[in-house]
């Protein structure tokens, strides 16, 4: 029961920096002007992704996957020392709260890496491109864009 209570209020100290946008249930507004891997892949046809596009792209999605996963272990590890920390009758409150700032920038981190990725992606499509993931974005149910 312990263990629930204590994952329960990591996660949440970890959502809590996005707090406002899961509140409105969708990403922030700046957030529409980037394309996740997932969306060009789907659309790479519709969009004429070219292999040297599509080589820049999945070695982009490949370094993210690698740089997140680091992170991750970090954040596993560090989340035992704050499980152990927790545990005890009394609590350090100077060491858990230092340990809980370190967790909160891996997650700051993983998010930087993430929109850096997409940053990274959208520059390799070219205007056309980006404009018409826009429209795909928002479901072709009419003509497509001239």
């Amino acid at each position: 029961m312990l263990r629930l209570l204590l994952c329960s209020g990591i996660c949440f100290l970890l959502a809590a920096p996005w707090s406002t946008q899961a509140e409105e249930k969708s990403p922030p507004a700046f957030m529409q002007e980037l394309f996740p891997p997932e969306l060009v892949m789907r659309h790479q046809r519709d969009i004429d992704l070219s292999k040297d596009q599509r080589r820049q792209i999945t070695k982009i999605v490949s370094g993210l996957q690698s740089s997140v996963m680091d992170i991750r272990w970090e954040q596993v590890d560090l989340m035992g020392e704050l499980e152990s920390v927790f545990k005890k009758p009394r609590v350090d409150e100077k060491s858990a709260l230092a340990a809980t700032e370190k967790l909160l920038k891996l997650e700051n981190q993983v998010k930087l890496t993430h929109v850096g990725g997409l940053i990274r992606i959208k520059n390799v499509l070219t205007q056309d491109q980006q404009d018409m993931l826009y429209f795909l974005r928002q479901g072709p149910d009419e003509s497509l864009p001239d």
